[in-house]
Parts: C-alpha cells; structure tokens; sequence
C-alpha cells in the first residue's frame, strides 16, 4: 500500500481482493473511488482454465471431461 500512496492521481489499481479485504475507508464508504467490477462468464472460464491446464499441466482428457469435471468442482479427478 505504501508504492500506491505515493503514485501520482489518477491512479489506476488492478486487484483481485473481494470488497471485505479492500481498505476500511472503502468498505465504510469514507473514500469513494470509482471502482469497476467485472466478471466473466463461466463458460469462458472454463474453456480458459481447460486450454491453461492443457499447455501447464498436460491435461489430456476430453475437453467433456473437462467440463463435468469443473461443474462438479473436481480436483484431479478427485472429489
């Protein structure tokens, strides 16, 4: 926190916290910064996530699988 306190305005902070881990004066609403939320369909983070283990991990199963495996939040195939 303390690199961003120093920037200069307009500052521009890309995060991945959920809102309860972000600074109290934000979540007390004390500070007000426009904060830009977005989330992806999760069919395209599963294809996303599907390729990601395909190329790092050498996934080889259907990309089926894949997707029942992830519906049903399966670990390395397993439960």
């Amino acid at each position: 926190m303390e690199i961003v306190a120093h920037m200069p305005s307009t500052r521009y902070i890309k995060t991945h916290l959920p809102f309860n881990l972000l600074p109290k004066q934000i979540q007390n609403g004390e500070k007000r910064p426009k904060i830009v939320y977005v989330a992806r369909n999760p069919k395209d983070v599963c294809v996303s996530f599907y390729h990601h283990r395909v190329m790092t991990e050498g996934y080889e199963k259907s990309v089926d699988e894949f997707v029942d495996e992830f519906v049903n939040d399966v670990s390395n195939g397993k439960k």
